[in-house]
C-alpha cells in the first residue's frame, strides 16, 4: 500500500514540475510587461501579503471527459464573467468621460469644495 502512494505522490509532483517548467520556458518568451500581466492572470496571493503570489491549479480539466452539459455550463459561465468585466470597464469609462476639465472622477463632495475655492480665488 505504501508504495501506491509514493507512486502517486511522484506521478503528481512530476505532472506539477512539467508544468512549472512548460511556464518558466513560456515566461522566458515574453517581455517583461506581458510576463507580468500573465503572471497575474494564473497567480494567487499568499496570506495576507500580497507582494507574494503562488501558482495554483484547481484541478485539471480535459475537455474530452466533460459532457455536453458540462461544457455549456463551464461556457455560460465564462460568457456571463466576460459580460460583468464588460459592463464594470463601460461604468469606469462613463465615469471618466463625464469630468469636464479631464481631470480623474471624484466624489460629489470634493468635487464641489474644489468649485467652492475656485469661485473664492476668483472673487
Amino acid at each position: 500500500m505504501t508504495r501506491t502512494y509514493e507512486t502517486i505522490s511522484r506521478t503528481s509532483t512530476e505532472w506539477k514540475r512539467q508544468w512549472a517548467q512548460v511556464i518558466l520556458f513560456l515566461e522566458l518568451s515574453l517581455k517583461p510587461k506581458e510576463r507580468l500581466i500573465a503572471m497575474l492572470k494564473y497567480s494567487r496571493p499568499i496570506g495576507t501579503d500580497k507582494t507574494k503570489r503562488s501558482f495554483v491549479v484547481a484541478r485539471k480539466i480535459k475537455s474530452e471527459s466533460m459532457s455536453q452539459t458540462e461544457k455549456q455550463l463551464l461556457e455560460q459561465q465564462e460568457r456571463d464573467l466576460r459580460e460583468e468585466k464588460r459592463a464594470l470597464l463601460k461604468r469606469r469609462l462613463k465615469d471618466f468621460v463625464h469630468t469636464s476639465d479631464g481631470r480623474r472622477p471624484m466624489t460629489s463632495h470634493l468635487s464641489t469644495t474644489t468649485k467652492h475655492t475656485n469661485d473664492e480665488k476668483n472673487e
